[in-house]
């Protein structure tokens, strides 16, 4: 079990990295494309569009690593007023769910993203970019959402031991 809670933890580490290097490119096509069209009156027609493909894939790719770090905002009114053993099993229905809707709409966005591959749907745009990389790139960063809650889990089960709590940060403020 151990192995594979690393394993898990490495790929959401791995969908950080690559969040955090897609909004690093997204912000120098966007500054990019600002200076050509204020300086030159030029403009990059696919500037865009991609910024679009890669602000989906950070949001996606970045959460199961934010969630293997409780860095997502948790409503805990109910489960601070339950005894320790419930307030786990409530973790665990939550992460159940969480864990179930996260699975449908990355097994969904991946069937998507085949079938444009199968169709060779392309966007609109002048590019004419083939759409099953972007829709890819989002079913990856579902799936790695589905990834930090199954981390998430096995450390609520009590299969792998936890990892230090992150800070309360709302209750420093």
């Amino acid at each position: 079990m151990q192995t594979l809670h690393r394993a898990c933890r490495l790929a959401t580490r791995a969908g950080a990295v690559f969040a955090a290097a897609a909004l690093a490119v997204l912000a120098l096509m966007l500054v990019l494309e600002v200076v050509l069209n204020s300086a030159f009156r030029i403009s990059q027609p696919w500037a865009t569009e991609y910024s679009v493909y890669l602000l989906g894939a950070s949001l996606f790719a970045g959460s199961g690593w934010v969630f293997t770090e409780a860095g997502h905002i948790r409503v805990t009114l109910l489960s601070d007023r339950l005894s320790a053993p419930l307030a786990r099993g409530m973790a665990v229905v939550t992460e159940a769910i969480g864990l179930a809707v996260a699975s449908f709409a990355a097994w969904h966005m991946t069937l998507y993203a085949l079938a444009s591959l199968e169709r060779g749907s392309t966007s609109l745009y002048p590019s004419a970019t083939p759409l099953w990389i972007p829709q890819m790139m989002l079913a990856v960063s579902l799936w790695l959402i589905c990834t930090g809650i199954v981390a998430c889990m096995m450390e609520t089960l009590g299969f792998v031991r936890p990892r230090a709590a992150a800070p309360d940060l709302a209750r420093e403020i």
